[in-house]
């Protein structure tokens, strides 16, 4: 059996270039104990990730049209990009490409219900098929064990309980 060919590639990790890599990435370099990643480092963990795309393209005006034409070039029939406020990049993105994207969002476990509350707002406003969590990288770090993720799991879980697809957090819709 080979790769079908009526099948698109959904890419589940989108981002959008940034003009300024090192604010965005910010969040997690304030975290960081080493000098090269808080001083030399465009972004974390940068030693490991070489030609990164996102650096070639910091100058572009129209972050989502750059990033619709490299999904052509390569093939990419949609991207699961993350929502989270109005008039972000995200939000800009569904509206202009709402057949490409995916709306997902993430969730800060130390929020308790705060970020139950978020996901209810996020599938109301842009109908979230999906929600991560990556509870190592917060300014409180956790363990995705817990209780503090507790709000949020069952909650992202009956989502995935009525669902056929094997992602844990994903939306039936």
């Amino acid at each position: 059996m080979g790769m079908p060919t009526d099948v698109g590639i959904i890419d589940t990790m989108i981002g959008f270039p940034h003009h300024d890599m090192k604010a965005v990435y910010a969040f997690i370099t304030k975290q960081t104990k080493d000098a090269q990643s808080k001083e030399e480092f465009t972004f974390p963990a940068e030693y490991m990730f070489k030609n990164v795309p996102e650096k070639a393209l910091t100058e572009e005006s129209d972050p989502i049209g750059v990033t619709i034409g490299e999904m052509d070039r390569w093939g990419i029939e949609r991207g699961m990009i993350g929502v989270g406020q109005t008039g972000d990049q995200g939000d800009l993105a569904l509206k202009r490409y709402p057949d490409r994207f995916i709306p997902s969002g993430s969730v800060d476990p130390n929020r308790g219900m705060d970020c139950v509350r978020d996901m209810v707002r996020w599938y109301e406003t842009w109908g979230i098929r999906s929600v991560g969590c990556f509870p190592q990288v917060p300014t409180r770090r956790s363990p995705s064990t817990t209780r503090r993720c507790i709000p949020s799991t069952p909650s992202a879980s009956s989502w995935a309980s009525r669902s056929s697809a094997a992602p844990a957090f994903q939306d039936p819709a």
